[in-house]
């Protein structure tokens, strides 16, 4: 047991633990991006499968990073949650006497009273300052021996706060051992089932974005969800970035939107008129210009290197539509039509090779089905985690707004009718910070005894 309660193995423990959670920092994580774990593992297959073999892809869900939590919260316990601070001891005279000899706040004066009733007003006196007084046994009948403390809670301060961080260590624990998060993209109108509650489905009836006017740019997305068991509603709640939908410990989270490269209708135009497309059918162009149907959906659409289309990313930053056109007289022809740039067309060869050409028609609008992305997120771990924290503060304003005083008087007989008075005093803070008030206590026993 020494072992663990050595300084060197529990700073060795430390920094092993902050090494750890550098590199679960540093490395990407399958449990929060496994789209970057996947493009690791095909950029370097050799250390990918070094770095998956040591568990470094998953390093907060292993085994060992367990161990190490559980270790530091043993530790802690073993080495101050175990010793409570407990009682203050119950000094007798003659250690009174021990005490104030061995105080770096010291001082003596003469009373012009009897030692009774100058213990009897330095008592009053010491209770009025917020001082709790006890008299110790053992005195004789001509010399009364005092005990007096203030702010005794602040003792308890660090107990609390070493106390409170293995309960933040057992609930980080129990959310990692038993609790789980993913992601879901619902398309508007759809649902989805929710992993690990059988039954549960999470649908989402509507979605919602609104832009800056000018940029374009997301100002505000929402999503309608109702979540289910068994088609019974269980909730239902329209959450948006950090309003969250929450039951039990089970939040669903927005967490990101995008349009899922569907889409319900779109609107040609051209000199001669505008025509409506549907996905599936083919629709004659006004002025006998032929036919045209849509084939492909692209939210984002980039052209690379070799000249051909890709995606750029979900958010429908700037759509495009992939149409074939079937002029008269000519042979079908494959164009790419841009929403937001409505002077520009692309035409793609039998290869997929994208050249501009001048756009027979435009691309007025496009009413896309948009998914969006919901983060849900299981932490039983919550409670305790909270209550550890608040514990903490607690503890932490115990130990450094609370200043613990103590104070040791023995009062004895002097010449005649006098009495002689000794007192130490001690501070938790030090003998400086506590000197002022240790004189001005003094000068009021002296005035209180004369």
């Amino acid at each position: 047991m020494e072992m663990f309660r050595s300084v060197k193995f529990n700073v060795g423990l430390i920094c092993v633990l902050a090494f750890a959670c550098g590199v679960g920092s540093f490395i990407p994580q399958a449990a929060e991006s496994p789209e970057r774990v996947e493009v690791f593992l095909r950029a370097q297959p050799f250390w990918g499968g070094v770095l998956e073999g040591a568990g470094l892809f998953n390093v907060f869900r292993n085994w060992w990073f367990f161990s190490l939590l559980a270790l530091l919260g043993f530790d802690i316990a073993l080495c101050k949650c175990l010793r409570l601070p407990g009682l203050e001891p119950q000094e007798s005279a003659e250690e009174v006497a021990q005490s104030i000899g061995g105080r770096p706040l010291r001082a003596s004066f003469m009373g012009g009273v009897r030692p009774a009733a100058a213990a009897e007003a330095i008592r009053s006196l010491l209770r009025a300052s917020g001082y709790s007084v006890r008299q110790a046994p053992g005195a004789d009948s001509d010399r009364v021996a005092l005990c007096a403390s203030r702010h005794r809670l602040q003792r308890w301060g660090s107990f609390i706060s070493h106390s409170s961080m293995v309960v933040i260590l057992a609930g980080g624990l129990v959310k990692l051992v038993f609790g789980f998060q993913g992601s879901l993209a619902i398309p508007e109108g759809g649902q989805a089932p929710v992993p690990r509650r059988p039954g549960w489905e999470l649908a989402m009836d509507r979605f919602q974005v609104e832009h800056y006017q000018g940029s374009g740019s997301p100002k505000l997305f929402a999503s309608d969800l109702r979540l289910l068991d068994r088609g019974r509603v269980l909730a239902q709640k329209l959450i948006r970035v950090n309003k969250p939908m929450v039951i039990g410990r089970l939040g669903f989270y927005q967490e990101t939107w995008g349009a899922t490269g569907a889409w319900r209708s779109a609107t040609l135009s051209s000199p001669q008129g505008d025509v409506v497309l549907r996905p599936g059918r083919a629709q004659a162009l006004p002025g006998g210009r032929g036919r045209v149907s849509v084939g492909e959906l692209i939210p984002d659409i980039a052209i690379a290197e070799d000249g051909h289309a890709h995606q750029a990313s979900s958010e429908p930053r700037n759509p495009a539509l992939r149409v074939r056109w079937e002029a008269p007289g000519q042979k079908p022809r494959a164009l790419w039509l841009l929403r937001d740039e409505p002077d520009a067309a692309f035409a793609e060869d039998a290869r997929g090779v994208l050249s501009r050409v001048p756009p027979p028609f435009r691309l007025a609008a496009v009413d896309m089905v948009l998914f969006s992305g919901i983060q849900f997120v299981y932490d039983p771990g919550y409670p305790l985690i909270v209550a550890g924290a608040l514990a903490w503060l607690a503890g932490m304003m115990l130990l450094f707004y609370l200043h613990g005083r103590r104070l040791w008087v023995l009062v004895s007989p002097g010449t005649g009718q006098a009495c002689r008075v000794l007192m130490g005093g001690w501070n938790s803070q030090g003998p400086v910070a506590y000197r002022d008030e240790f004189e001005a206590l003094t000068e009021r026993m002296r005035e209180v005894s004369s």
